[in-house]
């Protein structure tokens, strides 16, 4: 499918495009040339409407806008965003491994395998998916961390979060140990009460003892004496 828009010529830096092939700034004023590379960040200009340019700053015709059909790289889905698959100018569907700032060339309108003509709608995709860009975890990542680049498409949690997660971690660890602590303490405090009502309970017991043997009559002669007179006597038993 072709539905070309604008078209507009340069001179070209690059040798041997082939047609379709996508076209970026050149090194000058008014010139463009291939990609460096797969993924390259150059900024885009078109894909080539026709082959040419057998020797540098040849002319050439880029089509700017609208449908063309692009050289695809890699199987490619209607609907994926494609970026530069590359030094040739061919074109691959972004993935999760391309960089976020990778130029992206449009969208795909078709479904088609490695090396085959792919309709490609120019430059209507931007550079960022809205306010959403695929990145990939180097570690464990929790929703909602704040995360830092470290290499190419690659993050991490950024070290101030590890470091409040480690507090965090120190702090539950903390209220573990105070709550045992309390626990502890409190098991020991009703074990020592416990054996506070035992002797009590067992003061109490001899003091009932010792008062019925003090309310026992004593037998003096075969006959019981009075409570009062219980000393005198048992003071007379002791000094004789």
């Amino acid at each position: 499918m072709r539905n070309p828009g604008q078209c507009v010529g340069f001179l070209c830096d690059s040798t041997s495009v082939l047609e379709g092939a996508v076209l970026v700034q050149g090194a000058s004023n008014d010139t463009v040339a291939l990609p460096s590379a797969a993924n390259s960040r150059s900024r885009l200009v078109g894909l080539a409407y026709q082959a040419g340019s057998s020797t540098a700053n040849e002319a050439i015709t880029s089509v700017i806008n609208g449908i063309f059909a692009g050289i695809a790289t890699g199987t490619i889905t209607r609907g994926d965003r494609l970026v530069i698959g590359g030094a040739t100018g061919t074109v691959q569907a972004e993935s999760l491994t391309t960089p976020p700032d990778a130029t992206r060339v449009g969208y795909a309108l078709e479904s088609v395998s490695s090396g085959e003509r792919v309709a490609v709608l120019i430059g209507e995709v931007p550079s960022f998916s809205g306010t959403v860009v695929k990145f990939t975890s180097s570690s464990a990542i929790l929703a909602n961390s704040i995360v830092v680049l470290t290499a190419a498409s690659t993050v991490i949690v950024a070290l101030w979060r590890r470091d409040v997660a480690g507090m965090e971690r120190s702090i539950a660890a903390e209220r573990a140990w105070r709550v045992e602590a309390v626990s502890a303490e409190k098991t020991a405090r009703l074990a020592a009460l416990d054996e506070a009502k035992k002797l009590l309970e067992r003061n109490t017991y001899l003091t009932g003892k010792i008062e019925a043997v003090r309310e026992r009559p004593l037998a003096v002669g075969g006959s019981a004496l009075p409570r009062r007179r219980r000393g005198a006597v048992m003071s007379g038993l002791i000094g004789m």
